[in-house]
């Protein structure tokens, strides 16, 4: 594999190996990757989307907010089993390196993202479209304040993760504190009902940060050795999933056909593990 390479790996359910194309700018250096997945809803064709930021490497890049670092982007058709280079237009944003907690729902595809004024701000890319779309949140959740009854107290702006996924059928705004493995990590869940936010549901605490939404309310979770966990919410039962990863992206309704390898999984409801290694 050459030294600026990178391949993506789908999970144990999809078993195989995809390397992407060389294409650091000259002079630059790789400053975040991230990557999308889903269903082209007009075509059906299953397509991943490649967004990689570069840096010059020097002090020159501290004065510039990442939403101004170059990037290249491009999308992956699994019909054509082929890359090319998207020639769109990108929004002014940076997206998260710490979100893990990625969206797919009805064609479009979301990341967590900032714009250069560090406002919290929604990525969407449309798969039929393809097209990018910078979404503000207008109507964050109420600040944090911290829950005393579970041992979290008002813990400051500035140590709260904000992630979003699909919850119920609908999309969800997650506020998780601390943002790292420390205990206790309580999730908040917000849902937009009747067009304003309500908290749906209070979590934890959890030694762990949040990963994604598995069917009936179970949390995908991360621990600090990387291994994933499916937990209750309610009982805060842990099940070990005996497998490692640093990011998934968990998928509902069948929009991938796979047969099931454990019988306790139901196949309408899937995960794809994203497995990186970086040459640089």
């Amino acid at each position: 594999m050459e030294p600026s390479e990178q391949r993506i790996q789908s999970s144990s359910y999809i078993n195989t190996t995809q390397t992407f194309p060389n294409s650091i700018p000259p002079r630059m250096e790789l400053e975040r990757n991230a990557f999308g997945f889903g269903m082209d809803p007009f075509t059906g064709d299953y397509k991943v989307v490649s967004i990689r930021m570069y840096n010059r490497g020097s002090s020159l890049d501290d004065d510039i907010h990442p939403s101004s670092y170059p990037k290249h982007i491009a999308i992956y058709s699994l019909r054509d089993d082929s890359w090319r280079d998207f020639e769109g237009f990108f929004p002014e944003c940076s997206v998260s390196p710490i979100s893990k907690f990625y969206t797919y729902m009805d064609g479009v595809y979301y990341w967590s993202a900032c714009n250069k004024n560090h406002d919290a701000t929604k990525l969407s890319f449309h798969m039929g479209y393809e097209v990018f779309q910078n979404i503000l949140e207008q109507d964050e959740p109420v600040p944090f304040k911290g829950i005393p009854e579970l041992g979290c107290p008002h813990p400051g702006t500035n140590l709260v993760g904000h992630y979003f996924g699909v919850y119920n059928g609908s999309l969800a705004w997650i506020q998780s504190y601390p943002t790292h493995y420390v205990a206790p990590n309580v999730f908040n869940i917000w849902v937009l009902k009747e067009e304003r936010r309500t908290r749906e549901l209070i979590a934890g605490p959890f030694e762990a940060i949040p990963l994604g939404f598995w069917k009936k309310s179970e949390f995908l979770i991360q621990v600090e050795d990387g291994h994933l966990y499916l937990v209750d919410p309610i009982t805060l039962e842990m099940k070990d999933l005996r497998t490692v990863a640093s990011q998934a992206i968990v998928y509902h309704e069948s929009l991938v056909s796979v047969q099931r390898r454990d019988e306790e999984f139901d196949h309408s409801y899937i995960t794809l593990r994203l497995n990186f290694d970086s040459f640089y």
